[in-house]
């Protein structure tokens, strides 16, 4: 058993995980440090004003490639790797000039249902980040697909280190919400750069007729992975929506300080799934793709990768619901005890969140994305449906918030189990195709 454990803890998926977990433990480390000097600096409005604006992108930019990159790891070609990535920022550039046109004709009525004041002009940043987050999303999953995991760590730190070391530095002068939605987007466009630079230094070589766009093998690439855009694009964008809508709902029915006390508990338990659930995730996917090539057992490792994260987010996420109103204030200053209120509710959603991690990476390596949109169709409409008891029925935001959340624990329960169920059907047909060699 030793033995086992020693081996398993020097291998190369440990180690993988290990760098891309540091990178982020950096990045989180930074985000830390500077939060308590921000939320003092910016206050609870404005960075409802700023999760507002960051979920509006949230809905947008996942499905900005219509989820074409992260089909970049699966191709055994390296040539079609490179033909997603083309095609994925073609599709990107396309989906931006329809964003622009859209945000042209309807801004006015946009601020007013989110409430968003004067901050129209914010909007004009949604064309620029579909395409910063498709140059984004491509470069992540090139270097996901050629392990490259030391240089997406060494983005996540710098990324983190000049975004809030600019909110900090420019606050103590202008503390405004519009400093913070500013920086928010250009930080993206900063990520998008120095993805593609490492990318492109490091394993992304490309000669001048490279940049050419062939429409046939383009065509041919978007037609062999068109289950990502059919399914996954819109389950990634009912998704957004489903994690955006208590920020939206909130600074429409309750204001932007509401939507700034649910905007700062997600940013902390958001920290242990962008610590170790990401970097779980990052590696899990081209593993799993590998034993799946291979024709090996995927449910004892999705098994495994689901109850170790369980287990880690135990303690941090147990702590928020025993304490979370003292932490939030002591943390934050005063004020934001609220947040804590919220957070102790949101704990349990994001502990399921943070255990399905490996789930979800699994989803197009066992062919479920038909069945993972129609899961997210559903669970959206159920959690819609608890943020309006708790809004129109007990006229409550914390009513609200507590509805949604522990709604959502249930639908990701759901989700493990089912995708849990696929897998090991996958399983006993490889089994028997193989004569039961499949390990």
């Amino acid at each position: 058993m030793m033995q086992k454990l020693k081996k398993l803890m020097q291998g190369k998926f440990v180690k993988n995980i290990t760098v891309l977990a540091s990178g982020t433990a950096g990045a989180q480390l930074i985000t830390i440090a500077a939060s308590p000097v921000i939320t003092r600096l910016y206050g609870p409005e404005a960075f409802g004003i700023l999760g507002v604006f960051l979920a509006m992108i949230n809905i947008v930019t996942p499905a900005a490639a219509l989820t074409y990159p992260i089909a970049v790891v699966l191709p055994k070609e390296q040539e079609k790797a490179k033909d997603l990535i083309r095609l994925s920022l073609a599709v990107s550039l396309i989906l931006a000039v329809a964003a622009l046109a859209v945000v042209l004709t309807s801004r006015e009525a946009l601020v007013s249902l989110f409430n968003m004041g004067d901050k129209e002009p914010y909007l004009l940043f949604i064309p620029l980040l579909i395409i910063f987050g498709a140059m984004v999303q491509t470069s992540e999953q090139w270097l996901i697909r050629m392990k490259e995991f030391t240089v997406s760590a060494k983005v996540k730190l710098y990324h983190a280190g000049a975004l809030y070391g600019s909110m900090i530095l420019i606050g103590l002068f202008y503390p405004a919400a519009a400093v913070l939605v500013t920086l928010a987007a250009l930080g993206n466009l900063m990520k998008s750069l120095m993805m593609a630079y490492y990318s492109l230094g490091k394993t992304l070589r490309v000669k001048k007729e490279e940049l050419r766009l062939d429409k046939v093998r383009l065509r041919a690439v978007a037609k062999e992975h068109d289950d990502f855009p059919k399914y996954r694009a819109p389950q990634v964008l009912l998704n957004a929506v489903s994690q955006g809508m208590p920020l939206m709902m909130l600074s429409a029915l309750f204001g932007p300080a509401a939507a700034g006390f649910y905007s700062i508990g997600k940013t902390v338990l958001g920290l242990p799934a962008h610590l170790i659930g990401k970097a779980v995730g990052d590696v899990f996917y081209p593993n799993l793709s590998e034993a799946d090539k291979e024709g090996r057992k995927l449910t004892p490792l999705v098994k495994k990768g689901t109850l170790g994260l369980a287990a880690v987010g135990v303690v941090p996420f147990g702590i928020v619901v025993l304490i979370g109103p003292f932490l939030f204030e002591f943390v934050f200053g005063a004020g934001w005890d609220r947040a804590g209120e919220y957070a102790r509710w949101m704990a349990f959603m994001s502990w399921f969140m943070l255990a399905a991690r490996p789930v979800i990476a699994a989803v197009p390596v066992v062919k479920a994305q038909r069945f993972f949109l129609i899961y997210e169709a559903v669970s959206v409409a159920v959690r819609f449906g608890a943020l309006l008891l708790g809004f129109y029925f007990f006229d409550s935001d914390l009513a609200a918030v507590a509805l949604f959340s522990l709604t959502s624990a249930a639908t990701y329960l759901f989700l493990m189990a089912y995708v849990w169920m696929i897998a090991g059907k996958r399983d006993r047909r490889m089994s028997k195709e193989m004569g039961g060699r499949a390990e």
